[in-house]
C-alpha cells in the first residue's frame, strides 16, 4: 500500500488532471489521435500540431470562447506547482 500511495503522490505532483471542462474529451481525443499518428509515423509532428490547433480552435468556438477561457483558468489553478512550472504558468 505504501508503494501505491507513493505512486499516487508522484502523479498528483507531476501529472496534470484530465481536462474536465466542456469539450474536454474532444480536446483530449484530438490530441491523442495526433500523438498516436506521429508515434506510428503516419503524421509529421508539425502537421499534427497544426491539426490539433485547428481542431481545438473549432471546439473552443463551438462551446463559446469566453466560457472556455474561464473554465481553463479555473482548471489550471488546480495543477500542482511542478506541473504549472513545467507548463509555464
Amino acid at each position: 500500500m505504501d508503494d501505491w500511495m507513493d505512486n499516487q503522490k508522484w502523479q498528483v505532483e507531476h501529472c496534470f488532471p484530465a481536462i474536465t471542462m466542456r469539450g474536454g474529451e474532444e480536446y483530449s481525443g484530438v490530441l491523442l489521435e495526433a500523438v498516436s499518428g506521429v508515434l506510428k509515423g503516419a503524421l509529421e509532428p508539425q502537421a499534427a500540431l497544426d491539426a490539433v490547433a485547428k481542431n481545438w480552435e473549432e471546439i473552443t468556438d463551438r462551446y463559446g470562447r469566453q466560457g472556455q477561457i474561464e473554465s481553463w483558468n479555473s482548471l489550471k489553478a488546480m495543477y500542482s506547482p511542478a506541473v504549472r512550472k513545467w507548463l509555464g504558468f
